[in-house]
């Protein structure tokens, strides 16, 4: 079954209204964005733990792999503060193992665009493990995206093995039907869609998300990938 989502980000909730014409009347879903970024630490349990208790019907979140093939939840492939503090102005993750990233604070700093922002110091990046660890607090989907860049190879595994990494932890947490994956870089949506995993995909550009597929099978036709839907 495909869902269509509808995207508007609204960054004084930190949420992302969706809209689901998945069966009977379209309705609005909630994404919590990178959590609650607006009222928690972005992409943090606190964050997740807070957008769980608003009642959201999914969690969105950033994906980023350590050295040591780590998936870890960050927006951004270098960290930096306000967002995180550590023993360097910045790093890249992927050049760190989780160790070394477990090193820097991700809730020290207020960050300056949300004045309702609570800082908690001491609060470390998670793993994709602990936020999935967090499913059985409540029925809401996972929006997981894969922080890719064509043009900064060095950032990020290739395509296929950052997908490879991501269904792994997918199937370990049994969590297949609560997937969506998206990304800015849609060669990692045509590798996931090309292991026949069926999860819903969404495609993202400048103008907003994409049309999603739930692709089935590990074949596909020619230009049977995401790409932008220039209408919305």
């Amino acid at each position: 079954m495909v869902r269509i989502l509808h995207c508007l980000i609204v960054a004084s909730l930190g949420a992302i209204p969706l809209l689901s014409q998945a069966a009977g009347q379209p309705r609005i879903l909630v994404h919590g964005h990178r959590g609650a970024r607006a009222r928690r630490p972005e992409n943090t349990l606190p964050a997740f733990q807070y957008a769980i208790q608003q009642g959201v019907d999914a969690l969105e979140m950033d994906m980023a792999v350590t050295k040591d093939n780590v998936i870890v939840i960050s927006h951004d492939p270098i960290l930096h503060p306000p967002v995180c503090s550590g023993p360097k102005e910045s790093s890249i993750i992927h050049e760190l193992t989780l160790a070394e990233v477990r090193q820097w604070d991700c809730g020290k700093v207020q960050n300056p665009r949300f004045p309702t922002q609570m800082a908690i110091p001491g609060t470390r990046m998670p793993t994709l493990d602990d936020v999935f660890k967090l499913a059985p607090s409540g029925k809401f989907d996972y929006n997981i995206e894969t922080k890719s860049f064509a043009d900064k190879p060095e950032y990020t595994p290739s395509p296929e093995e950052f997908v490879k990494l991501v269904l792994a932890k997918i199937r370990q947490y049994k969590l297949d039907k609560r997937i969506i994956l998206q990304s800015f870089d849609f060669r990692t949506l045509v590798a996931m869609a090309e292991t026949g995993a069926g999860n819903p995909i969404v495609g993202a550009d400048g103008n907003g998300p994409a049309r999603v597929r739930r692709h089935r099978g590990g074949s596909r036709k020619s230009g049977d990938h995401p790409r932008p839907n220039s209408t919305w």
